[in-house]
């Protein structure tokens, strides 16, 4: 039986309707930084929200690409109504927090980071690299998406639940849970495909200096340093395994152009 969305992709709607969210989000985005940063424990320095320009850029991007064939299948067959569906509930998520209603943006945190935890796996193990536009367009775009909205997820719970009067051994286990959750997020970029994940890995790494800037607590501080320095250990591993892929992959190009015939029918 046919999904009831199929008719909706088929009629070559969706790619208009990306675009509509994509620009609507982007109104968004712009938002007064003093109005939706809630400094917890475990936020970044101011810097690190400039990803959200990096985001912008790599998903106009993606909207291009969606109009051509070779995009069309990943963007529009494969994630479908879950780009569009992502774009709406992080509307939501902004104004939430705009609002400061951090309890609330909690939850639509949660559905973000589920929705593109989703998105994430239907490019990474069902729709494979097949050119260098679908890395630039589809996998790198998403790599950064879902690494952010991980440590997205991490934050929202701490603005609901953090109280910056208390510190407590309670709030000090917490912190240590969130930071290895990011840390086990990077370790499991860089196995989670036979090439890794290195633009992923980074972006946590990233992240995780980003806190060691911004808090001032000696605790909070040095077990961010320490994870901080733990995370290279995937970069790394993401950076070889790709090195190694790559190369076979260009070995195996070679032979198969060494064991063409010279002459068709020959």
């Amino acid at each position: 039986m046919p999904h009831p969305w199929d008719d909706f992709t088929d009629r070559n709607y969706l790619d208009i309707v990306n675009v509509i969210v994509y620009a609507a989000s982007n109104l968004n985005i712009y938002l007064d930084p003093s109005k939706t940063r809630y400094i917890t424990h475990l936020s970044p320095i101011s810097w690190m929200y400039q990803i959200w320009n990096v985001i912008d850029v790599l998903l106009l991007g993606t909207m291009i690409y969606q109009f051509f064939l070779s995009g069309k299948q990943a963007i529009i067959n494969g994630i479908s109504w879950r780009l569009p569906v992502l774009g709406v509930l992080n509307i939501i998520y902004l104004n939430l927090r705009v609002a400061r209603a951090y309890g609330v943006a909690f939850i639509f945190a949660v559905l973000i980071y589920a929705t593109v935890t989703h998105i994430y796996y239907l490019i990474k193990k069902k729709y494979l690299l097949q050119s260098a536009a679908d890395q630039l367009f589809v996998h790198i775009p998403f790599s950064v998406c879902h690494a952010w909205f991980t440590f997205l997820v991490v934050l929202a719970a701490f603005e609901a639940f953090d109280s910056n009067l208390q510190f407590g051994a309670g709030t000090k286990f917490s912190i240590f849970l969130a930071l290895l959750f990011l840390e086990a997020t990077a370790a499991a970029y860089a196995f989670y495909t036979p090439d890794g994940d290195i633009v992923a890995t980074i972006v946590i790494s990233a992240l995780l200096f980003a806190i060691f800037e911004q808090q001032h607590s000696t605790f909070v501080r040095w077990l961010t340093f320490v994870f901080w320095l733990l995370s290279f250990v995937w970069v790394f591993k993401s950076a070889y395994d790709l090195f190694i892929l790559s190369r076979e992959r260009t070995r195996a190009h070679g032979n198969d152009l060494e064991r063409a015939p010279l002459v068709n029918g020959t």
